[in-house]
C-alpha cells in the first residue's frame, strides 16, 4: 500500500469515528436515549461520514475525479450537493432495514431535519478536507493547533522542480495554452508528490516547491523516490502532452537539506513560510543544475544520507561556489545506469 492510500485510510478512520459519535448523540437526542437509537444513530453517522469522505478522498481528489475538480466552483458545489443529498437520503433510512427488518414510513419533516443536519456535518468535514488540500496537506491542522504560531528552527528537505524550456514553450503555444498545460502538469504531478508524503509548499511560475521534515523525507529515501516518480510520471504521460500541446515536458529537479526557520507570516493572507540559507542555497543549486545541463541534482550533504535505488548512479559535478556561500557545495548529478 502506497503512503497516500495509507494516509487517506487513516483520515477516513478518524472521520468514521467522529461521525459515529455525532450520529449516536443526534440519534439519541432526536428520539429516546435507548441503546437501539444510539446504535442506529452511530451506524447512520458512520455510513454517511464514511461514504462521503471516501468519495472525496478516493475519487474527487484522484485522477478519476479530475473532470469535477476542473469545473467552475459553483457547478462543483451544485453537483456535490445533489449527489451528497441523494446519498444521505438513502443512508439515513438504510439502518431501519437492519434494526427493524423493514423500511419505516418516511415523514417529510423528519427527513428534512435529518437531511439538513447530515448535510451540515458532512459538508463541515468535506470543507475541512478541501481547505486542507488547497493549503497543502496538513497545513490547516497546523494553523488550528498553532504549531508554527511561534517560529521554530527545524531541518527540512526541499525539492525544487522547474519546467525546462518554459519561456520558449510559452512563446510557441501562447499564454493561454501554456497556462492550461501547466495546470494539467501540476495536477498530474500531485499524485507522485502525495504518494511520497511531500508537502507542496508553493507554485512559483512554472516551478513547484516540495518539502519534507528531514526525518520523513529521509525515511526509505522518500524525497529521492518522489523525484524519480515525477520523472516516471512525465515519461508515462508524454504521448498525451505531445498530442495536446506538441511537447513532452521535462522537469529540472534539485534536492537539498538543512535548517530553516518555519513560522506563520502575514495578515490579510497568512501562510506558513520557510526562511533561511537552506532555501536560498536550493535555489542556487537549481541555477547550477541548469548551467550543467542536468535534470536531477542532489547536494552532497543530502546524498551522503541517502541510499541510491537500483538503476541510479551519482556522478560528481565540479565543486560549485554558489553566490553568497563561503564554502563550495558538493553537487551530484543522478543518471540511470546502463
Amino acid at each position: 500500500m502506497n503512503p497516500r492510500d495509507l494516509a487517506d485510510l487513516k483520515l477516513l478512520a478518524w472521520v468514521i469515528a467522529f461521525s459515529v459519535s455525532i450520529g449516536a448523540v443526534y440519534g439519541g437526542a432526536t428520539n429516546e436515549f435507548t441503546l437501539t437509537n444510539l446504535l442506529r444513530g452511530g451506524l447512520t453517522g458512520a455510513l454517511i461520514g464514511g461514504t462521503l469522505t471516501s468519495i472525496e478522498l478516493f475519487y474527487s481528489q484522484r485522477p478519476g475525479g479530475r473532470w469535477l475538480a476542473k469545473r467552475p466552483f459553483a457547478i462543483f458545489v451544485l453537483i456535490k450537493s445533489l449527489v451528497f443529498a441523494l446519498i444521505i437520503v438513502v443512508l439515513i433510512y438504510g439502518p431501519d432495514l437492519l434494526f427493524e427488518g423493514r423500511q419505516s414510513v418516511i415523514y417529510i419533516p423528519d427527513l428534512l431535519r435529518d437531511l439538513a443536519f447530515s448535510l451540515s456535518v458532512s459538508f463541515g468535514i468535506i470543507l475541512f478536507v478541501e481547505i486542507d488540500r488547497l493549503l497543502g496537506g496538513g497545513v490547516l491542522l497546523r494553523f488550528i493547533l498553532g504549531r508554527y504560531h511561534r517560529p521554530r528552527v527545524e531541518r527540512r528537505i526541499f525539492l525544487f522542480a522547474d519546467l525546462i524550456g518554459s519561456t520558449a514553450l510559452a512563446e510557441r503555444i501562447g499564454d493561454l495554452a501554456f497556462h492550461a498545460m501547466l495546470d494539467q502538469l501540476f495536477f498530474d504531478l500531485a499524485d507522485p508528490i502525495v504518494r511520497h508524503r511531500g508537502e507542496i509548499y508553493r507554485y512559483v511560475g512554472d516551478e513547484v516547491i516540495v518539502t519534507w521534515r528531514e526525518a520523513e523525507g529521509l525515511e526509505a529515501g522518500r524525497c529521492l523516490a518522489c523525484a524519480v516518480a515525477i520523472q516516471e510520471t512525465l515519461g508515462r504521460l508524454a504521448p498525451r502532452y505531445r498530442d495536446r500541446y506538441g511537447v513532452e515536458p521535462r522537469m529540472r529537479q534539485v534536492l537539498h537539506t538543512g535548517p530553516v526557520v518555519t513560522g506563520e507570516m502575514g495578515d490579510l493572507k497568512r501562510e506558513i513560510v520557510f526562511l533561511g540559507d537552506t532555501v536560498n542555497t536550493t535555489a542556487r543549486i537549481e541555477a547550477a543544475a541548469k548551467a550543467a545541463g542536468r535534470d536531477l541534482v542532489v547536494s552532497g550533504p543530502l546524498l551522503e544520507r541517502l541510499a541510491l535505488p537500483a538503476g541510479l548512479a551519482a556522478e560528481p559535478l565540479d565543486a560549485v561556489e554558489l553566490k553568497g556561500k563561503a564554502q563550495p557545495v558538493s553537487l551530484y548529478g543522478l543518471v540511470g545506469e546502463d
